[in-house]
């Protein structure tokens, strides 16, 4: 089964700029589906971008976390966790110009 996800948020970089996001991914219980690969993509829907003669991301450094986050304690004292997994990634404008973006994967 495949997996992918949108982020509806969209970011703003100048040309040349570069920074580190983490992503949070939870599918169903918190199981690991394997690998995801947010990437960044250049956004040019509703007018966003217009005046741009060129849009370009790059993605890179990926990294995938795992975290155990504490979802309640029974009376017996047993420990429930709930797993999560986060991503980071690196994204620079090098196309030279100021861009809009999101991730999706």
């Amino acid at each position: 089964m495949a997996y992918s996800f949108t982020n509806d948020h969209i970011f703003w970089f100048y040309d040349g700029s570069e920074s580190e996001m983490d992503v949070w991914i939870v599918f169903g219980d918190g199981e690991d589906v394997g690998a995801c690969f947010p990437m960044a993509t250049p956004s040019t829907g509703a007018g966003i971008n217009v005046g741009s003669p060129k849009g370009e991301v790059m993605t890179s450094n990926f990294r995938k976390a795992y975290h155990n986050t504490l979802e309640e304690v029974s009376d017996s004292g047993t420990i429930y966790l709930y797993p999560e997994y986060s991503y980071t990634v690196t994204v620079t404008n090098t196309g030279g110009y100021p861009i809009f973006f999101n991730l999706e994967g």
